[in-house]
């Protein structure tokens, strides 16, 4: 204990087909304004494992994440930070949800905006993942939440055609749930 600071190496844990690594963290002990600070490495997490934890619309994702996210604990409380979770460099996976009528439900019929949204929704039924990327627990300039994004990088086959598809969302929150539940102890860490 140096300066009231404990400095621990950190620990990993097998959890949701992957792994959980705890790096570095201080801990500062002062009773209820105890202040613990570190990030938590998810390394070759299947993403289906984590959908598996909440209510998610029907939705299938293969694919092998990984990424941080900083979290500091403090009143008794555990605060996870703004991090990335990115499909693993070089590996691919396959996205499967029905979204017909959620992009199209406020566009238009027979405007370009209505069509592209239109084949939004047809290439996620089965759009094979190139690269995918969420951002999680961010703020906008006042401090306030913003909802989880993600970019998805991808392509998916129409008729005789190959077609790419970049997609960028703006997340319902259920991903960053989850992460939260999973870190108050509501998810098996095994040995």
């Amino acid at each position: 204990l140096e300066n009231g600071i404990l400095r621990t190496p950190g620990g990993a844990f097998k959890t949701l087909g992957g792994t959980l690594r705890l790096g570095p963290a201080t801990l500062q002990p002062d009773g209820y304004e105890t202040l613990a600070t570190g990030i938590l490495h998810l390394e070759d997490v299947d993403f289906q494992e984590v959908l598996a934890l909440a209510e998610t619309p029907p939705l299938e994702l293969e694919g092998r994440f990984g990424g941080t996210l900083p979290f500091r604990y403090a009143r008794h409380a555990l605060h996870l930070e703004s991090g990335t979770l990115s499909m693993n460099p070089g590996s691919t996976g396959r996205l499967q949800y029905n979204a017909t009528g959620q992009f199209t439900r406020n566009a238009q019929p027979g405007t370009t905006q209505f069509e592209k949204m239109q084949f939004a929704e047809r290439a996620l039924q089965d759009l094979q993942l190139h690269t995918m990327e969420i951002q999680l627990f961010t703020e906008d300039s006042l401090g306030r939440p913003l909802p989880a994004k993600a970019s998805i990088r991808g392509t998916y086959q129409e008729k005789n055609s190959k077609i790419n598809l970049n997609l960028d969302l703006n997340l319902r929150g259920e991903l960053e749930k989850v992460l939260r539940n999973a870190a108050k102890g509501q998810l098996d860490l095994s040995f």
